[in-house]
């Protein structure tokens, strides 16, 4: 009789923990199911705007495809205005993964009416700083009025964390000749580059800006190869973010008709991006020779 009553237990033991093995199974199969169904760059659906019987949501991740223009990755985003206004909308100071990205699209909305925006993010930007996965999204949305560029409303900054977030590793590269190290601003000069777009070589500036408050680099004083050149860079630079942008010098400058850069020599100047003032009048210049 022993015998048979552990026999019993042994068999609703065994049966139960069949039946929590295949539970388990079961759970994480569906788990892994509802997870895939997620690409490793989706977002979660995120209001943005809900005032002014304005309504800006960010939808997920896709392509831009307009007439010639096409984009790998953009932001989806649905406008709904329901205010008295035409408006126009706009996403301001983008950055991703931390890097200051520029945003190359916007759009009108008329009164009552919902619109689908696919912003689309500067692939020259995004591959100059190494990015090929989004980890995170962050802007300020500005509305105006679409005919009388009033502002109606700017909001703080957003960010948008997508599901590759969790495994990203967020890298900086600061590789190149430090111009400028101080108050928690670091301005580096990286190295040359052919510009496809302008067929000659320009110059990558790297900027680091862990200082408080937002600012704005420009250079000052430069020379190519050794001779007196107008160059052009300017690079808004918020507080936490980083940034590779390109200095490039003038076609028809008349000092200068090399387009092979060989050496770099020049100052910098950092100013308050909000209200003009000089935080770095001249960084000291340096001499960068480029192989």
């Amino acid at each position: 009789m022993k015998k048979f009553v552990l026999l019993i237990m042994t068999a609703v033991l065994l049966t139960t923990t069949l039946s929590g093995c295949i539970f388990q199974m079961l759970y994480n199969e569906y788990r892994t199911s509802t997870t895939d169904n997620h690409s490793a760059e989706d977002i979660e659906e995120t209001v943005l705007v809900n005032e002014k019987d304005i309504t800006v949501t960010a939808k997920r991740l896709g392509k831009y495809e307009k007439d010639i223009f096409s984009f790998e990755k953009a932001l989806v985003i649905e406008i709904d205005n329901q205010s008295a206004e035409n408006i126009s909308v706009e996403l301001r100071n983008a950055s991703i993964n931390g890097y200051m990205i520029s945003t190359v699209a916007g759009a009108d909305v008329e009164v009552g009416q919902t619109n689908t925006l696919a912003e689309p993010f500067d692939e020259t930007g995004l591959k100059r700083c190494g990015i090929t996965t989004f980890a995170d999204i962050e802007f300020s949305v500005t509305v105006t009025d679409t005919d009388t560029s009033d502002v109606i409303l700017e909001t703080d900054p957003v960010c948008i964390e997508t599901f590759a977030k969790t495994d990203y590793s967020y890298q900086y590269d600061e590789t190149g000749t430090v111009a400028y190290d101080k108050d928690g601003i670091k301005i580096v000069v990286k190295g040359v580059f052919y510009d496809e777009w302008s067929g000659k070589e320009n110059i990558e500036v790297y900027v680091a800006n862990k200082s408080d408050k937002a600012v704005t680099v420009s250079v000052k004083d430069g020379k190519i190869n050794g001779k007196k050149t107008e160059l052009y860079y300017g690079a808004d630079i918020f507080s936490g973010k980083h940034d590779i942008s390109s200095m490039s010098f003038g076609e028809d400058n008349t000092d200068n008709k090399d387009t092979k850069i060989k050496t770099f020599t020049g100052s910098f100047a950092v100013y308050d991006y909000t209200t003009g003032d000089v935080i770095v009048e001249k960084t000291d210049a340096i001499t960068v020779t480029f192989e």
